[in-house]
């Protein structure tokens, strides 16, 4: 997956390196069962803004 991934060079190759993973099937199959929620406090969205978040404040 990582040498898909590191090809990628704008969004829409990001996103189609990551379906052509099989990254988001399993991602969006983990949802749909309930093992990740995607919003409220431990959820996905929250979880990826708390990550880039702190990767900008350790970037200064």
């Amino acid at each position: 997956m990582d040498g898909v991934l590191v090809e990628a060079v704008s969004t829409v190759e990001m996103a189609e390196a990551l379906r052509a993973s099989g990254a988001v099937d399993d991602l969006l199959a983990q949802i749909d069962t309930g093992e990740v929620a995607l919003t409220g406090e431990g959820g996905l969205l929250p979880g990826l803004i708390k990550l880039a978040l702190e990767r900008g404040l350790a970037a200064e």
